[in-house]
């Protein structure tokens, strides 16, 4: 796909997903059963676009929506995020479930997304229709900001992409590290944690 960020703020839906909605063998863990349940409730919402496999007018159909949801398939994470925000698309998160990338680092997801519990699915429509313009507005601004943090692709504006991201978080983690380190090794020396790690 060819993604290009959009500024428009006239959008055609209020929510898209396309993509898998059952596994080959109609395992019924997939997704947690909720791609399944978004097709059931909004498939014939004139304010949702939801589609099934793959189509060429993927990434069009994402600039032409407001919000982009991203739910699980057998893994928690999606690639959908990443599109989303390249997209000018406001990712939706429907897992409870995921470790988002650089979040709490160099990035806050809560400036540029919306997350919403699986529990919840049944209420996407009155959650993201609740949400004011304003607040749209403001997280397409931040989005507009970060989202090359979620490519890998080369930029030559000065825009931080995913590599240089990648760079800064461990700079960060390692001086943590250094600190912990420091400190304990005054009182004997200690092992890290995986918690100590996170």
């Amino acid at each position: 796909h060819q993604y290009r960020f959009d500024f428009d703020e006239n959008r055609k839906w209020l929510a898209h997903f396309q993509g898998s909605v059952e596994w080959f063998d109609h395992d019924p863990e997939y997704s947690n059963g909720i791609r399944q349940r978004l097709e059931l409730l909004y498939k014939n919402d004139p304010l949702f676009h939801i589609g099934r496999g793959k189509v060429s007018t993927y990434a069009s159909d994402m600039r032409n929506s407001t919000f982009c949801l991203c739910p699980p398939g057998f893994a928690p994470w999606s690639p959908r995020m990443y599109e989303a925000a390249a997209a000018g698309c406001i990712p939706v998160i429907l897992t409870d479930h995921v470790k988002l990338p650089f979040d709490g680092t160099t990035l806050n997801w809560k400036e540029f997304s919306v997350k919403i519990r699986e529990k919840d699915v049944e209420r996407v429509r009155e959650i993201l229709s609740s949400i004011s313009m304003s607040r749209i507005r403001s997280k397409r601004k931040a989005l507009r900001r970060v989202w090359t943090a979620l490519s890998y692709y080369k930029f030559e504006n000065g825009k931080y992409s995913a590599i240089d991201h990648l760079l800064l978080e461990m700079r960060i983690r390692f001086s943590r590290t250094t600190t912990f380190v420091s400190s304990s090794s005054s009182n004997g020396g200690s092992v890290l944690t995986d918690e100590e790690w996170s």
